[in-house]
């Protein structure tokens, strides 16, 4: 969803922090779009990029909403999107997608993200981050083949089946 850009140290609390909270309410998630291609490519959250990014069950949209209010921050509700914001931390995004199978379509991109399971957990800082199966397929089919290779821009957002 496009905002100010983040300190890299903003966004790894702000990852610990929902990585934490999302785990202890065992919500199916896990790491997507630029904060998924940090953590494989750097092991941080990307430097300058605008927020973390979630993806989740759309069953969980109405109790992310209600979290959301229960902890005093902004929320913003699309049909199919969530987004958080807290003072202390970074904007999180919650995209929700409809799970068939071990595909999750989410909804707001109108990206499938294909053969997610088993996730993969990552031990990362005090926390336990949640990744999709075949990680770097995924980030290859978003990003091009040379993902690897930090550039100025978000990537190509046509790809839909990840």
């Amino acid at each position: 969803m496009g905002g100010s850009p983040q300190k890299k140290n903003l966004l790894n609390k702000t990852l610990v922090f929902i990585a934490n909270l999302l785990n202890d309410l065992n919500i199916i998630w896990f790491i997507g779009y630029g904060t998924l291609l940090g953590i494989v490519r750097n092991n941080s959250c990307i430097d300058g990029d605008d927020d973390v990014d979630i993806i989740c069950s759309y069953e969980n949209y109405k109790m992310l909403i209600d979290i959301g209010k229960h902890l005093d921050c902004k929320v913003i509700i699309f049909s199919n999107f969530v987004r958080w914001e807290i003072n202390a931390f970074s904007p999180i995004d919650f995209y929700c997608a409809d799970i068939k199978g071990a595909d999750f379509h989410e909804n707001h991109e109108k990206v499938i993200w294909t053969n997610c399971y088993p996730l993969i957990h990552k031990k990362w800082h005090t926390a336990i981050l949640n990744l999709p199966n075949d990680v770097e397929a995924k980030l290859s089919r978003r990003y091009g083949e040379d993902w690897k290779t930090p550039k100025k821009c978000k990537g190509n957002r046509k790809r839909k089946y990840l």
